[in-house]
């Protein structure tokens, strides 16, 4: 007999000591999760068109502070000749705590909102401002999140833009393949091809023609007739002023800026010292040790040519 009770005693102990083991993990995980279970709670009802992810016992706040959870979630009951509303379509009792009975009024609303991109739900209420405290078993007023209807409205319009896109990228490419269009004739059309190259070789010849000094433009860059046509024009704009007067017109040689400085005070180069410093430019567009060189070596001819016509002042770069 007394060996039954000692066993007794022993469940007993065991019993007492699971029992404060569960109460302290309960405490703990209430003082963890800031959830108050002493307080008084009311609870209010509201009405949503859909609850997708949200689980009962899920946070309730107002505004971003949480104020109690969700105690239930239930389909409203079809009646009998009455057709269901759309928007009240679920019913969700919410479990709050009463110290915050005063910030949710008749102007307060009920929506879901989603932590983060792929979060939890959770139910937010707006703070209320002008209305009346809302009291036991009473209604807040549901509305839909949203957040997520217009991501998914906006999701829907930037996929129906690239599909847009797709599908004019993809008829362009069609169009260009068969020839289409200008950059489809371009690209396929043998005698546009050779269209284009005869007009690269014309203009090659152009180039060439004007650096050997045929045609108007060559004889515009080259003759020495024109530099004479420029010193007449010189001296003619000396006989009304003792400023002096510098001249520039595409010297690019020491004759030339000889032929220049016969009549004006100063040489002016500007394009040819451009094409110089470009001429020793690496693939990058980058200086190498031949670029000071030269710029200096184009100065130090053209001032040998200024001081040949007799002019101490070298050319002026612009």
């Amino acid at each position: 007999m007394a060996q039954r009770k000692q066993l007794t005693w022993t469940e007993l102990r065991v019993g007492l000591f699971v029992l404060v083991g569960l109460f302290v993990l309960a405490v703990g995980i209430f003082y963890v999760t800031g959830a108050k279970f002493l307080g008084p709670k009311y609870r209010l009802t509201t009405y949503l068109p859909e609850v997708s992810d949200l689980a009962i016992g899920a946070p309730v706040r107002v505004d971003g502070v949480e104020v109690g959870n969700v105690e239930s979630i239930r389909l409203v009951p079809r009646t009998p000749g009455h057709i269901p509303e759309k928007n009240k379509n679920i019913e969700v009792v919410l479990r709050i705590d009463r110290r915050f009975q005063a910030d949710i009024l008749t102007d307060s609303t009920a929506s879901l909102v989603t932590e983060g991109l792929l979060g939890n739900r959770v139910v937010n209420v707006t703070r209320g401002f002008t209305g009346v405290p809302l009291k036991e078993g009473q209604e807040i007023t549901g509305v839909e999140e949203k957040a997520i209807k217009e991501v998914v409205q906006r999701s829907a319009d930037v996929l129906a833009n690239l599909q847009a896109l797709s599908d004019n990228v993809r008829e362009l490419m069609a169009g260009v393949q068969e020839g289409r269009g200008t950059l489809g004739k371009l690209l396929t059309d043998d005698q546009a091809y050779r269209h284009l190259n005869s007009v690269l070789a014309k203009t090659d010849q152009l180039v060439s023609n004007i650096q050997d000094g045929q045609g108007t433009l060559g004889k515009l860059f080259v003759s020495d007739e024109l530099y004479g046509k420029v010193n007449a024009a010189v001296a003619r704009i000396k006989r009304h002023t003792k400023l002096p007067v510098a001249v520039g017109f595409g010297v690019r040689t020491a004759e030339q800026a000889a032929a220049i400085a016969t009549g004006a005070d100063g040489v002016v180069v500007g394009s040819a010292l451009v094409s110089a410093l470009k001429a020793s430019l690496d693939q990058n567009d980058k200086a190498t040790a031949k670029t000071v060189a030269a710029v200096t070596d184009l100065v130090a001819e053209l001032a040998r040519g200024v001081r040949s016509a007799g002019k101490s002042t070298p050319p002026a770069p612009r």
